[in-house]
C-alpha cells in the first residue's frame, strides 16, 4: 500500500506539501476504515485508497523537487480529482487528474467546492456539511430525491445524510451553489465524508431510489448479496433524512 505521504514528505524543503499529502491521504483512508470496520461497506472500498492517492504522492514528490510543471499549488493539493471504483463516473466526461478549485463546475471525483450559505441567521459553508457520512446534496425540486434517501437509508442498513440547497432553511447567500454542483434544482449530488464528489445526477432520475441504491452499494463496494447494516455515523447536528 501507498505510504501516508512518506515521499513527499521527506523531499519537501519547508515539510508543507508533504503535510498536506499526509493529512489528505489521512482523511481519504479514515472514512473507508470506518466504514468497513463498522460493517457498512465491503473490504474492497480499501483497494480505492492506493489509485486515489497514489498519483497524489507522486505529483507532489515532484512539485517538491521543483519538476512539476503547468499545475499550481493549489491545484496540487485542492484540485486533485479521484479516479477509483468509490466514483461513479459520468459518461462522456473526460476528467483531467487535477483542476483548479475554482473550475465551474467542478468535476466529478474532485473536492466538494466551497458556497455560503445561511441557516437560522448564522452563515455557513457548504463544507461544513461533510464529514461524518455519505452526504446527498439537492435541490429545492429534488423532493424525490430525499425520498430515495430514506429508502436506501433502511434497504441499506446505512445512515446517509441529505441537504436541501436554496430554500428557507438553508439558503444560498450567493447563488451560485447549482452553477459550482453542476445540477438544476431536482439535481443531486452525493459527497464522501473526506469531501470528495462521488456522484452527481444534473436533474431528476426515472427511479431515484434505484439510481441512489446502485450509487451508494458502488461507492461502499457492496454486491447484491453484501448489503448489511452497521453504524456508519451522520451527526446528529446534520440535516439528516
Amino acid at each position: 500500500m501507498f505510504l501516508v505521504g512518506d515521499a513527499a514528505h521527506r523531499t519537501a524543503p519547508t515539510g508543507g506539501t508533504g503535510m498536506n499529502t499526509a493529512i489528505h491521504s489521512a482523511h481519504n483512508l479514515a472514512w473507508k476504515l470506518a466504514a468497513v470496520l463498522s460493517g457498512i461497506a465491503d473490504a474492497s472500498l480499501l483497494d480505492t485508497y492506493e489509485p486515489e492517492r497514489r498519483p497524489s504522492g507522486e505529483r507532489n514528490l515532484l512539485r517538491s523537487r521543483g519538476q512539476l510543471q503547468g499545475v499550481s499549488g493549489v491545484a496540487a493539493d485542492l484540485g486533485v480529482v479521484y479516479a477509483s471504483d468509490a466514483i461513479v463516473e459520468e459518461q462522456g466526461i473526460e476528467r483531467p487528474a487535477v483542476i483548479e478549485p475554482t473550475t465551474t463546475p467542478v468535476c466529478v471525483g474532485a473536492r466538494a467546492p466551497h458556497v455560503w450559505l445561511e441557516a437560522n441567521g448564522q452563515r455557513l459553508s457548504t463544507l461544513d456539511l461533510f464529514d461524518h457520512g455519505l452526504t446527498l446534496l439537492t435541490g429545492v425540486d429534488g423532493i424525490a430525491w430525499r425520498q430515495a434517501v430514506r429508502t436506501v437509508g433502511r434497504s441499506l442498513g446505512a445512515p446517509l445524510g441529505v441537504v436541501t440547497i436554496g430554500g428557507a432553511e438553508l439558503a444560498d447567500l450567493s447563488g451560485s451553489w447549482r452553477t459550482s454542483y453542476g445540477i438544476d434544482t431536482d439535481g443531486a449530488v452525493l459527497v464522501r465524508p473526506d469531501g470528495h464528489i462521488a456522484w452527481r445526477s444534473a436533474g431528476a432520475a426515472a427511479d431515484p431510489a434505484a439510481t441512489i441504491e446502485e450509487v451508494v452499494s458502488r461507492v461502499l463496494g457492496l454486491g447484491d448479496d453484501d448489503y448489511r447494516s452497521g453504524t456508519f455515523y451522520v451527526g446528529a447536528d446534520r440535516r439528516c433524512a
